[in-house]
């Protein structure tokens, strides 16, 4: 019969002669269930020092072990310039981490140099993702007004949801420390189509003048005329600069162009269009101005052709 005391000396000799032996019989691995793998979530933005939001992608083109390059980089690229023309960055967020599992996850974070900052930071990639998560949340009866109070924020995300929409995806928007939004290909769907309503145009009259310097020819009273604007000139909507390209609609008009005005300073009374206020969250680019009249005169210089001042930049 053997006692406690001769069992205890057994497993403390069991024990020493493992540990003596030089290689220990490794520990099998625990069995993993494939339904806990599935579920998962592998990455999150509090995961990556500086980590702020992370955007996780699922479906369409997204496989059990990674992402398509080309998918990946217009995920980083259409959220990087949401991010950034939302809160008007000087500089687009960092990506600081990624990972593929069932789905794909990319975090981002402040673009902060690396040496000491002088104050607290502003955290400007976390206040631009939340609302963006405010856009997320909203469906298309209430994104409209709220989009449109963004500006130019408001038009990188519709084009986000145009390539969550076209690519059939799912994005998880994670912002640190507030409720995660869902963004799935139907939702973006139906926010794009309101997001991308047409605007509704203006019209007005206006007087500019300048040197008409080439024409278009496209079929008997119809044609397009090129003008360098006078710096006193009004600015029509659509321009290059001081150049503006004027459409006719006139057999009269065509000949006084053509026959008599080019390379001359001319004044001219044009119709423009341009979208109302509040009407579109994608702002086209305007119509051509339409030219109702046109004649030799104006205020124009011709030394202002040789200005390296008034190069046509935008």
């Amino acid at each position: 019969m053997t006692s406690a005391a001769d069992s205890d000396e057994a497993k403390d000799s069991d024990s020493e002669a493992e540990s003596a032996s030089p290689n220990p019989a490794p520990r099998p691995w625990p069995t993993v269930e494939p339904q806990a793998i599935q579920g998962k979530q592998f990455m999150t933005a509090t995961d990556m020092p500086g980590g702020q939001l992370a955007v996780t992608a699922r479906d369409g083109e997204v496989q059990s072990n990674g992402a398509p390059s080309g998918l990946f980089s217009q995920l980083v690229s259409h959220i990087g310039d949401t991010i950034r023309q939302m809160g008007n960055l000087a500089t687009p967020p960092l990506v600081v981490g990624a990972h593929a599992g069932k789905s794909i996850t990319i975090v981002f974070g402040e673009p902060l140099p690396d040496d000491a900052q002088i104050g607290m930071p502003y955290h400007a990639v976390w206040r631009s993702a939340e609302t963006v998560a405010r856009l997320i949340s909203l469906d298309e009866e209430q994104i409209f007004d709220f989009a449109i109070d963004i500006g130019l924020g408001a038009t990188a995300y519709a084009d986000l949801a145009r390539v969550v929409e076209s690519e059939g995806l799912t994005l998880d928007w994670e912002v640190k420390g507030i409720p995660t939004q869902r963004l799935t290909a139907d939702l973006a769907a139906r926010q794009y189509q309101r997001l991308s309503k047409p605007a509704e145009l203006r019209e007005r009259s206006m007087t500019i003048d300048g040197l008409l310097y080439g024409a278009t020819y496209e079929g008997k009273g119809h044609g397009r005329a090129r003008m360098r604007l006078s710096k006193g000139s009004a600015q029509p909507p659509r321009r290059q600069g001081r150049t503006v390209i004027v459409e006719y609609e006139s057999q009269e008009i065509e000949d006084q162009i053509i026959h008599n005005l080019i390379g001359e300073p001319v004044i001219a009374t044009i119709r423009v269009k341009e979208p109302a206020p509040r009407t579109s969250v994608l702002r086209p680019e305007p119509p051509f101005a339409i030219v109702d009249s046109i004649e030799r005169g104006g205020n124009y210089n011709m030394q202002e052709l040789f200005s390296a001042e008034d190069d046509d930049a935008s």
